[in-house]
């Protein structure tokens, strides 16, 4: 299963879960295990609406969209 290539997966919400990644960062999986927004953020929150809340490794609190795009500046 693709879970052994992550330390623990989030919950699906929207098509994407939040992932840990084995050097310790967060990023986001799809439905396949395909890492498809490797982040790294400190935090990634779940999506919703098409938007998930993160933080930043230079801790920055920011909305990115579904392509990893930060949507708030």
């Amino acid at each position: 299963m693709f879970l052994t290539k992550f330390q623990w997966a989030s919950s699906f919400s929207g098509g994407l879960a939040g992932v840990f990644l084995p050097d310790g960062n967060q990023g986001y999986i799809d439905k396949k295990g395909r890492l498809v927004i490797p982040g790294p953020f400190a935090w990634a929150g779940n999506f919703v609406d098409g938007l998930a809340p993160v933080v930043t490794m230079d801790a920055k609190e920011t909305l990115i969209d579904k392509t990893g795009a930060s949507i708030v500046k």
